[in-house]
């Protein structure tokens, strides 16, 4: 593990160093680990509506939301030991207690079971979030496998997740809750610029704003940065690595090219066309996409050369950052660790156990993105299909 200037061995399992967990888009339990019992949250309103809850298979998911059509409903997907979820539950109470929404219909469907098991501990837990919120609309607790769930309701990512239907069970609308950059920027500058930050990268990407944002944050602090990549970080996450002083990665992870992409495209076989054609053969729209492609190369370069250049010498910086962002790989090519330290980044493969185990809490589905499956250990065959009702 990368210790902070002055840091004995050892010591970076106490208060020498400041831990942050990056799980973007990976899992459907992508939030923090559980860190805050929801009963420490005083009731908000004495004698308020006791919520129902009771358990359900997917089968009798199906069944209650069948049961709720005619009217437009609102389901939210959450779990106790999910920080954002919690955060929201008591804006979603008032929500439901609104005037303008008289008439809709409010469900809440908990994971809870897939940490805790299908006891009474877990329905405990449950009920006293809800209570604490003030949340009088029912909520079902999921028991299952994840994949049928994901698949049977065709949820897409983290959560706290909400989705809203018509009166014909139609999805109009849905919401993904608290966007982690808020968050990840607000603990890098909370934390004392003396202090180490060790964060953990789990992601296949993302926009290029946001990991800039968070890469430019983590340049700036003084003490020692150290990015963990246990299974991979392409794309954005790759770009967050590079601000590390030490990039800690498992012999069989990977991190990915930087080039930006306009629309579905990479922008550097946007700019293929003009080599391919004449001006006079190609059409407005394209010719504005390769200007837009241009720009969007020379910013990315800058930016990952302003990273490195705090890192290494400048002309090393200068070279890489090329490589990486020019778009001379595909976008999804795999950088092993073996690569990455080819090309001058600073990475080693002493990934702590204690990494994995963080990892174990977030399970991975494996049909939302045909990638990467994580397999905790023992392996436990997996369930038939289940009916989606």
């Amino acid at each position: 593990m990368g210790q902070g200037p002055g840091a004995a061995p050892g010591d970076r399992r106490g208060a020498a160093a400041f831990a942050l967990g990056l799980i973007l888009g990976s899992s459907l339990a992508a939030c923090d680990a559980p860190s805050r019992a929801p009963a420490s949250t005083p009731a908000r309103e004495a004698g308020a509506v006791e919520a129902r809850v009771e358990f359900a298979d997917l089968d009798r998911i199906h069944a209650t939301l069948l049961g709720l059509r005619g009217r437009p409903l609102f389901v939210n997907f959450w779990a106790t030991w999910c920080v954002p979820c919690v955060d929201e539950l008591p804006a979603l109470a008032d929500l439901a207690r609104e005037d303008d929404v008289a008439g809709a219909g409010f469900l809440g469907i908990s994971l809870d079971a897939w940490i805790t098991g299908n006891g009474a501990e877990t329905e405990d837990k449950v009920r006293r979030a809800l209570a604490a919120s003030g949340v009088g609309y029912p909520n079902l607790i999921y028991r299952g496998d994840q994949d049928p769930l994901i698949e049977g309701l065709d949820l897409p990512g983290p959560i706290p997740y909400s989705v809203l239907y018509d009166g014909q069970g139609k999805r109009v609308a849905s919401w993904t809750g608290p966007a982690a950059i808020e968050e990840v920027l607000r603990a890098i500058k909370l934390t004392d610029t003396s202090r180490p930050i060790d964060l953990i990268i789990h992601t296949p990407g993302g926009l290029v704003l946001a990991a800039g944002q968070i890469a430019n944050a983590l340049r700036r602090h003084e003490a020692k940065v150290t990015v963990f990549v246990p299974h991979y970080a392409m794309s954005g996450g790759t770009l967050i690595a590079l601000a590390a002083h030490e990039i800690v990665m498992d012999h069989n992870a990977v991190l990915g090219p930087v080039d930006p992409q306009i629309g579905q495209s990479p922008a550097a076989s946007v700019l293929t066309v003009l080599e391919r054609k004449e001006a006079k053969d190609i059409d407005d729209a394209t010719l504005i996409l390769a200007d837009v492609a241009r720009k969007a190369l020379a910013q990315m370069r800058a930016t990952v050369r302003e990273l490195l250049s705090a890192r290494m010498p400048s002309a090393q910086a200068d070279a890489l950052a090329d490589k990486l962002s020019r778009g001379g790989w595909t976008h999804d090519y795999p950088i092993t660790a073996e690569e990455a330290k080819a090309l001058g980044l600073p990475v080693s493969t002493e990934v702590p156990e204690e990494i994995y185990e963080f990892m174990s809490l977030f399970p991975q589905p494996t049909r939302t993105r045909p990638s990467v499956e994580y397999i905790p250990i023992p392996y436990r065959g997996r369930q038939g299909p289940q009916s989606g009702g």
